[in-house]
């Protein structure tokens, strides 16, 4: 999968739920090794487009099993719950991170962020629950004051306090009350799926009039739904701000509605889009890169069967198997010269932990961009 290995002491990137790009200001370059050769493989795909199908009806159902209620002054308000990430951290507690976004289900401008530890077992909160409202600022440091002050927590301690893991559905059900900065109390009770850390956080505006959508936010299972909705009603789709994929297998396939349907691709100034949303812009039918868009690409990894060391996709042989899903489908969207070119110029640019910032050349050279404009 195209994500990175997440260090203790990069909780922002955790917090970002980054699975590509890290923030502006601690993107590292590095120069891409030269074009391998022409390697064997065999044309597969990882999963059949029915089995895609199934999966992401599985994912909306469990997503219809989460949520949160929260007592406000306004009243109590429902809220839809995305799990972000949750990532094992090398301790020696060996906790998890659990951080979910929360939005209002009736006004997309209620947000924020839920997050707190979680024992390996699933089976208690050994710290404090913090929750903060609105966007996590961009440039942060794990010692700010957003994380040290929070907009309220919830003790685990307090009495009103319960902790359910229904084992039969695999959610997990809180509630309390939460204090705010000046101790004031309110009630507070949500429910989580961890396995829906593969849904995606993807939102989607479409403009029927004028044919075209913007989609931002990670991409997974719910993208592809996303897509599949309105693929007959667009010609032009926008990444703004696309950090990348938490589900390889089901991005791929979104990649192939956006081919399928002919529509274009456009990544406008100043959005920054990677890793495997990199992939998912060279599924344009026409693919426009406005001066100013940032395209940040890297290796996928994975884990040995112990789970124990990470493997990176540059250090395997190019003729392994491993590659073989990926070859396919760039050499669909790109052709048989640039597609296997640019997915090996991709696992050798950067190791999956980091991301490179490709160069206009770049772009040119692997004709990602049919287009670049001002």
């Amino acid at each position: 999968m195209r994500k990175p290995v997440f260090l203790v002491s990069a909780i922002l990137i955790l917090l970002q739920g980054c699975h590509g790009a890290q923030p502006r200001d601690q993107l590292i370059n590095h120069t891409a090794a030269p074009d391998s050769q022409e390697v064997y493989f065999e044309k597969t795909e990882p999963l059949s487009e029915q089995e895609v199908i199934s999966r992401v009806d599985e994912q909306y159902e469990q997503y219809d099993h989460v949520g949160l209620r929260m007592s406000r002054p306004t009243g109590q308000q429902d809220y839809y719950v995305d799990v972000e990430d949750m990532s094992k951290i090398d301790d020696d507690d060996g906790e998890k991170i659990v951080v979910l976004q929360y939005t209002n289900k009736k006004d997309a401008s209620d947000f924020g962020y839920i997050w707190f530890p979680l024992s390996e077992q699933n089976d208690s909160i050994p710290g404090r629950i913090t929750v903060n409202d609105g966007k996590i600022p961009d440039d942060i440091d794990p010692e700010d004051e957003y994380f040290l002050n929070p907009d309220f927590y919830i003790d685990p301690s307090a009495p009103s306090f319960t902790f359910i893991n229904n084992e039969q559905d695999g959610t997990i059900n809180i509630s309390g009350q939460r204090v705010d900065q000046y101790g004031n109390t309110s009630d507070i009770a949500f429910t989580f799926d961890p396995s829906l850390a593969n849904f995606g956080t993807s939102t989607i505006t479409v403009n029927e009039n004028k044919r075209e959508a913007s989609l931002t936010g990670t991409l997974g299972a719910k993208t592809y739904r996303q897509i599949e909705q309105v693929a007959d009603k667009i010609d032009t789709l926008y990444l703004v701000d696309v950090p990348g994929s938490i589900n390889d297998e089901v991005n791929m396939h979104t990649g192939s509605l956006i081919r399928d349907h002919k529509i274009t691709t456009v990544v406008p100034k100043g959005s920054l889009v990677a890793s495997g949303g990199v992939d998912l812009f060279s599924a344009g039918f026409k693919r426009r890169l406005q001066k100013g868009g940032q395209l940040h690409v890297h290796s996928w990894c994975g884990t040995d069967e112990d789970g124990d060391n990470v493997i990176q996709a540059g250090s395997l042989p190019r003729d392994d198997k491993e590659h073989w899903a990926q070859l396919t489908y760039f050499d669909k969207m790109l052709g048989k010269k640039d597609g296997p070119a640019f997915y090996f110029y991709t696992i050798y640019s950067a190791k999956c932990e980091n991301t490179h910032l490709m160069s206009t050349d770049e772009v040119l050279k692997y004709h990602l961009a049919t287009e670049i404009f001002e």
